[in-house]
């Protein structure tokens, strides 16, 4: 009996960790997205380049009298850090060289792989032309009616097209999930190369708190 315990225990953080997993595939998709391309690369596909994020210095925190501002000159985009948030660079554990994203939190958040309290936001630019064309045609899809694929273990239950300082953008909105809890962003294509994603993350029982929080966030975006 205590070894089939220790195995029961074994199997549920087996699926704990995969669970992870597949929901940092489905909504980071960032990280899949470079991996799948340097792998097509090896096997003669047809993608010439993988994605890189933006590098560190590409990204900086401007202090003004009414608060802290999240700064990308590269792509233009100027937002407005949420009151009492702590802002962190973070880079993929397997980046060759300088690729990074910036995260924010709110004072109550706690959790590493996902968030158990709290609210989150993310600003990851992405240098990839293919990529680009990609939320590109998506947008094409929507506003001709059709629907999109929903990838990994997070439902997407609402895409549409916003538009951001006379920009189109890529929204969508995700299901609640019963660990991950709810996540929320939008993907805008900027030039020909280049992909600024701003992705928000919910825990679980916390998307009425952060919700009005990001909808007062969008409100603060300016992209020239």
């Amino acid at each position: 009996m205590p070894e089939q315990k220790l195995q029961n225990s074994k199997s549920k953080i087996w699926i704990l960790l995969v669970l992870v997993l597949v929901i940092l595939l489905g909504v980071g998709g960032f990280f899949y997205w470079k991996n799948y391309l340097a792998k097509s690369n090896e096997q003669g596909g047809e993608r010439s380049e993988p994605p890189r994020l933006f590098g560190k210095e590409d990204y900086r925190v401007e202090e003004r009298e009414d608060g802290k501002y999240i700064v990308v000159d590269k792509v233009g985009l100027r937002a407005k850090v949420p009151e009492g948030w702590r802002v962190e660079m973070k880079n993929t554990p397997d980046a060759e060289g300088n690729e990074y994203w910036v995260d924010m939190y709110s004072e109550n958040a706690t959790g590493t792989s996902y968030l158990k309290r709290g609210c989150g936001i993310s600003i990851i630019v992405t240098k990839s032309e293919e990529y680009n064309q990609e939320i590109r045609e998506k947008i094409v899809k929507l506003k001709n009616n059709e629907s999109l694929e929903s990838y990994g273990i997070v439902k997407i239950i609402e895409n549409k097209v916003v538009n951001i300082e006379n920009k189109e953008a890529l929204g969508w909105l995700s299901d609640v999930h019963e660990i991950a809890g709810q996540f929320t962003g939008i993907g805008v294509p900027i030039g020909l190369k280049n992909v600024l994603e701003i992705k928000a993350s919910f825990a679980k029982g916390f998307s009425s708190q952060c919700l009005p929080i990001w909808q007062e966030f969008m409100k603060t975006i300016e992209i020239k």
